[in-house]
């Protein structure tokens, strides 16, 4: 392929897809993992700050975890803007012990960013509790291979001489989980605790091991109390490296594999716009796109209309509705250009296109109303938009 045609076919591979980029992909939380601590019977709201350049609507899903909850479902980041929203977490129902699940925070068009989210419950009264420390070395290992950590377990009652529990016989539970749910080791043993003890812990990962994120959990019971710890680490399948085949090394060849799949993908792509660049096709995704973008452009004009006169999360539900409906209207509309294009019908496509071209904005703007905002607001709009040429004119 010449030089100039390698050039053409980038430059057509990144003017597909890059108007279409996930708005979840730049989306950017102030933190990357949610780690909470209650006693049983207590309840605690957390701030997570989220962030994003090219902005979006964004749903919030809880996922694996009882009695955790985001205080909203969906919110909308304007380009550049920052909003924080709460999470409440309450242990009320919850037997002690520690608890693993995501915050799943997902886009309009299904893509979706991940929060880790640890929920460690104590019981009420806790006797002895306990501190997990793993060197930084552990916070990736590979399957087969191990995790050390060092516990420090303290009589909680041993501030004072005479109320202190004295030599104490601990029941100390080690748990490898992973963040879905899955168990991959339980191991428990006892000591004897006189004030404070340290023990030293190491744990073989299974070599069927499948890699991803997992939490080495640590728990002291005591009669009715349990006192909990925690740590986040992964497990990667770094065995690869050493792995060669014909005296090339793995990580070559995946990589050149990587990247012939990329550029026969490439060549496909191309082949199926040679197929379908037609045209009226391209004109009709020309005027959805226009028209998407001015029916956002009017709701967001309509939200500072209504701010204040209605709750934010009924204005906010009503607009996603909105433009949910916009986008089955547009894919009807393809559906159809379709279906007229396999039965070679190019006269009725091109009367189609005009036909719904001199619907315009008129139309848009009835089903773009939202509840609260006048008439005279929306002829106002209207008109600035017709003096700015918004309009769409059918091509001669």
């Amino acid at each position: 392929m010449k030089k100039s045609g390698v050039i053409i076919l980038f430059l057509v591979f990144a003017l597909l897809f890059i108007p279409f980029s996930s708005a979840v992909s730049d989306l950017k939380l102030d933190s990357v993992i949610l780690k909470i601590s209650l006693k049983q019977g207590d309840t605690i709201s957390k701030s997570i700050t989220a962030s994003s350049v090219n902005g979006g609507e964004f749903s919030v899903q809880v996922e694996g975890l009882e009695g955790v909850s985001p205080e909203e479902e969906l919110f909308v980041l304007s380009p550049g803007d920052v909003h924080t929203f709460d999470v409440v977490f309450n242990s009320t129902d919850l037997v002690p012990g520690i608890y693993a699940g995501r915050i799943k925070l997902t886009d309009v068009v299904g893509d979706f960013k991940i929060l880790p989210v640890v929920f460690e419950v104590e019981s009420k009264d806790v006797f002895f509790d306990i501190n997990l420390d793993v060197p930084p070395q552990y916070s990736s290992v590979s399957p087969g291979g191990k995790i050390v950590a060092q516990l420090r377990i303290f009589d909680l009652t041993g501030l004072n001489k005479e109320t202190a529990l004295g030599p104490s016989e601990i029941e100390l539970e080690y748990i490898i989980k992973g963040l879905d749910g899955s168990l991959l080791n339980v191991e428990n043993e006892k000591v004897v605790v006189d004030g404070q003890a340290r023990v030293s812990k190491t744990i073989i990962i299974p070599k069927e091991a499948v890699p991803g994120d997992y939490l080495f959990i640590a728990t002291a019971k005591y009669r009715s109390s349990l006192g909990t710890s925690s740590y986040l680490f992964s497990i990667s399948d770094s065995n690869t490296e050493g792995l060669s085949f014909a005296g090339l090394d793995f990580r070559f060849i995946s990589v050149l594999i990587v990247i012939v799949l990329f550029f026969l993908g490439i060549i496909l792509l191309f082949v199926y716009l040679i197929h379908e660049r037609d045209n009226l096709f391209l004109e009709l995704k020309k005027y959805n796109s226009v028209e998407l973008a001015r029916q956002r452009e009017l709701l967001l004009t309509q939200v500072q209309v209504v701010k204040g006169k209605r709750p934010t999360k009924e204005i906010k539900k009503e607009v996603q509705e909105k433009v949910t409906k916009l986008k089955k209207t547009q894919e009807k509309r393809v559906k159809k250009f379709k279906d007229l294009k396999r039965k070679g019908k190019t006269n009725d496509m091109s009367k189609m296109l005009s036909k719904w071209k001199k619907q315009g904005y008129n139309t848009m703007v009835l089903s773009s109303k939202l509840k609260g905002v006048g008439t005279s607001d929306m002829k106002k709009q209207m008109s600035k938009w017709k003096k700015q040429g918004y309009g769409i004119k059918k091509k001669k």
